[in-house]
């Protein structure tokens, strides 16, 4: 993945935690390693379980691990912003 792609997932992200990229989507939480050279995929639905993965199995807990732990910041960071 070049630099720019990484950029262009970035700034469409809901959320980023440690290099991990969350985008909401029709199919669930779409989730992007940018850490890495090669594009490392998941998506998951909203209770954090795998739909699809090209991730190996300790990427996958990992950032189903992020998820768990910073959804609820997430939604709550944009109530925040919407009571502005």
């Amino acid at each position: 993945m070049t630099d720019k792609e990484k950029r262009m997932i970035a700034d469409e992200a809901n959320m980023i935690v440690s290099g991990y990229s969350y985008t909401k989507s029709d199919k669930g939480i779409e989730i992007v390693n940018l850490n890495m050279l090669e594009p490392h995929t998941m998506v998951i639905n909203l209770d954090g379980k795998m739909i699809e993965s090209s991730m190996d199995p300790i990427e996958q807990s990992v950032a189903i691990d992020l998820w768990n732990s910073n959804k609820e910041l997430k939604i709550h960071k944009k109530e925040l912003q919407a009571d502005v």
